[in-house]
């Protein structure tokens, strides 16, 4: 094993997003431990794309897609937004199929998205990671830092454009028009089937911290009456839609209706919301931190971990113990496995079985990074292995397929997920105190 640079995180970007064939089939939910409102997941198959030269298109009777990116990426959108389709429209009582193809445009750089937008004579957005305007009826959106991100501003830019359709945009207060695609462009996908308005088991925004934080000295009151930004207003609608989700519908019905305060009259004592939002908000948070950006959360129990010549990991918020399983990659070298301690960046240890049949630890300590041959792991079960990883006195107790081990070491028990040069996906995920 050859010893690896880690990777560093990423500053996070600040996104804006600004107001201005194939058929998704619903199937029931099939995951407890899902959230929001009712868990349905709506499911597409995909569409191949169409090489374009220095990008892809996937055509069909519902989206005119443009990518500039991979051919897998392109397939991986059109069949999200075929999926989405169906989700939006349930979510928003509307049966309507667009009268012509919606154009949703991805771009590789900033400047692309903005030089598309002025070239279709649509004003210019400020700081925008993705913009929908009206007057054109595109959603327009550039690469992210994460995979993940990509997902929410696609979903987010094409919630705007579907509101559109369904509603019309007619001066929507920002509570509604951007909370609403804040709260359900959150969700899970799998490549195939899609659920929106979900939490995420690891996000580099981490919306629903950001709103914990916000909601600290706002009122129910105070956001409806303009109050906060989108991670209060995010939370909102995502209350709402969990514990008043007949009011919630009703309000916004009449909102978009054209009255502004519908909501409030619905909701009727805004006082006594206030206390449960954020109990609501207290428990409803993402449970792993991505220390660094080569994560991506799939479902409830799945998370894909990449890396490339380089090791990554993903560590808990709360919690040291952790049951996982993960398939052997297609890969000659490759490592997954846990985060077994954790006492600031600088120091912390990971414990990993390789593509040779070995397990290793990769002991960060002072800044300084060392792989430690821990002898052979157990063979394979079923093209994989299940992971275990326990506190204990001194250490932590690791089991790969059964058979544990205890790593000494000093550090603060920890747990969370660790890949090194490989692609690696988690499922069966659980965490616990």
């Amino acid at each position: 094993m050859r010893a690896l640079r880690t990777l560093l995180p990423f500053p996070l970007v600040v996104l804006i997003a600004a107001l201005g064939g194939c058929v998704a089939e619903p199937v029931g939910d099939d995951d407890d431990d899902a959230t929001g409102p009712e868990a349905v997941t709506y499911c597409a198959d995909p569409t191949p794309a169409t090489d374009l030269g220095n990008a892809w298109g996937v055509e069909s009777a519902r989206y005119s897609l443009y990518v500039e990116g991979t051919e897998a990426q392109a397939t991986d959108f059109g069949a999200l937004l075929e999926a989405a389709y169906d989700a939006y429209a349930d979510w928003w009582a509307a049966d309507l199929e667009p009268d012509e193809a919606l154009r949703v445009e991805f771009y590789a750089t900033e400047g692309a998205m903005l030089a598309a937008i002025a070239a279709d004579g649509v004003p210019k957005p400020e700081h925008a990671g993705g913009y929908y305007h009206s007057s054109s009826r595109t959603a327009y959106l550039y690469d992210q830092p994460t995979r993940y991100y990509d997902q929410v501003l696609l979903l987010h830019e094409a919630g705007h454009q579907l509101h559109d359709a369904f509603r019309g945009l007619g001066g929507q207060p920002d509570w509604y028009g951007e909370g609403v695609v804040e709260y359900l462009s959150r969700h899970d996908w799998d490549g195939r089937c899609v659920r929106l308005g979900q939490l995420p088991n690891l996000s580099q925004e981490d919306t629903p911290a950001a709103a914990r934080d916000a909601w600290a000295g706002l009122t129910v009151e105070d956001v409806l009456g303009g109050a906060g930004g989108r991670p209060a207003w995010y939370a909102l609608l995502r209350f709402l839609d969990a514990e008043h989700r007949d009011a919630l519908h009703a309000g916004l019905a009449r909102v978009d209706g054209g009255e502004p305060g519908g909501l409030a009259d619905e909701l009727s004592d805004l006082g006594a919301l206030d206390s449960a939002l954020r109990a609501f908000l207290d428990d409803d948070q993402e449970p792993l931190r991505p220390t660094f950006l080569e994560w991506l959360h799939r479902t409830p129990d799945s998370v894909l971990g990449w890396a490339d010549g380089v090791l990554t990991i993903a560590r808990a918020k709360d919690g040291d113990r952790l049951d996982a399983w993960f398939a052997e990659p297609d890969d000659d070298a490759w490592a997954g496995g846990v985060l077994a301690g954790w006492s600031g960046p600088d120091d912390w240890l990971a414990v990993l079985v390789d593509a040779d049949g070995q397990i290793w630890t990769f002991d960060v300590a002072g800044g300084g990074a060392t792989w430690w041959d821990q002898g052979p792991a157990p063979a394979a079960v079923d093209g994989g292995w299940s992971v275990e990883l326990r506190p204990a006195d001194g250490g932590s107790t690791v089991a790969f397929n059964g058979e544990s081990a205890l790593y000494a070491h000093g550090l603060t028990p920890a747990s969370g997920l660790a890949v090194n040069d490989a692609e690696v996906l988690f499922t069966e995920l659980s965490l616990a105190p």
